[in-house]
């Protein structure tokens, strides 16, 4: 991690004051680096918006950069709105800091970057996974070769809500483990194809697929198959990397988070870390942010991030070619 050279705060305004925006003000008061300054929402101003009491408010984040002195804004906007707050900020001089996905399009990511490079910009977005020990215990084993070739991959991430209304379940749920696939080079590398998809059936949610469930290859012949889903009586989480020798599983639950080996019938416990407490995935990535704010700006993970959204984007235009619709108010798996 890039040392923190100035000893003041990097301050931010906090772009969207929803679910994610009043966690991330509460985490932010965890990082002694960051410090809010202000809370940019739409509703501001309107009766039965309950914005914070502590901070000043803007409906627009001109206003906000006009008023206020700041070095960067952190976007927590719904994910189909994340593309102008983010360009405008990177316009204005400032550092970005954005909830996932970073964008819902391959051009708008590619063009976002571009700026981020341009004005020598901090750009990070937040795949909290990336920062957790257990992905780091897991890209070990692989570069280690301890499950030999890779040649499957299951993940599952099913829940009862929350309900998104402007991006499907494959962008909402399973960006998070695609993510950590392409983190750890699973998925291929590059821009290129990362999986043809053979089968998929999905539900629809209102205007969008609240339950995707597919299976396809990835151009090294890896079999993946990937259940999203938000209308599920039960929740549950699996990720398995399946090799000729063994397997990689990250196991988690509303308390832990652990990476396992396991190999000639023995499970190894790779890493575990509490969900709660100091020190979680999210203050490291806001950590991280306020060093390349102060320091050098890294645009490494951004590239990922960029990748990960031209691979759903890439999955999602395969799937629609073999896509089944199944007709459930639940989960059907």
């Amino acid at each position: 991690m890039t040392a923190v050279v100035d000893a003041q705060p990097v301050r931010a305004v906090l772009v969207g004051y929803g679910y994610w925006g009043s966690r991330f003000l509460n985490i932010a008061r965890r990082v002694d680096a960051l410090e809010i300054v202000g809370v940019v929402d739409p509703r501001f101003g309107d009766d039965e918006f309950a914005g914070p009491t502590a901070l000043s408010g803007w409906r627009e984040l001109s206003a906000a950069l006009s008023a206020v002195r700041c070095d960067a804004a952190i976007v927590t906007t719904p994910a189909s709105a994340h593309a102008e707050p983010i360009r405008q900020a990177l316009r204005a001089g400032k550092h970005v800091f954005t909830e996932k996905p970073f964008t819902v399009t391959t051009e708008d990511s590619a063009e976002l970057l571009d700026l981020a490079r341009d004005g020598d910009l901090m750009l990070t977005v937040d795949h909290q996974y990336w920062w957790s020990a257990e992905v780091a215990a897991l890209g070990k084993a692989l570069a280690d070769n301890a499950i030999g070739e890779v040649v499957a991959v299951a993940v599952e991430r099913a829940a009862d809500g929350p309900v998104r209304y402007d991006v499907d379940a494959l962008w909402d749920l399973a960006i998070h483990d695609i993510s950590i696939l392409v983190r750890l080079g699973v998925l291929g590398e590059g821009d290129k194809p990362c999986l043809e998809v053979e089968e998929c059936r999905q539900t629809m949610d209102g205007q969008v697929a609240g339950c995707v469930a597919l299976t396809g290859r990835t151009p090294s012949a890896i079999t993946v198959r990937v259940h999203a889903c938000w209308i599920s009586r039960t929740k549950r989480r699996g990720f398995v990397i399946a090799g000729e020798r063994g397997s990689l599983r990250l196991e988690e639950t509303d308390r832990y988070l652990s990476a396992w080996l396991i190999r000639d019938g023995r499970r190894m416990l790779l890493s575990r870390s509490a969900k709660s407490g100091s020190g979680t995935p999210i203050e490291r990535a806001l950590e991280e942010f306020a060093a390349g704010v102060r320091g050098t700006a890294d645009l490494r993970k951004a590239v990922d991030a960029a990748r990960v959204v031209t691979a759903i984007a890439q999955i999602e235009g395969s799937a629609r070619q073999v896509a089944t619709l199944v007709r459930s108010p639940r989960c059907w798996l």
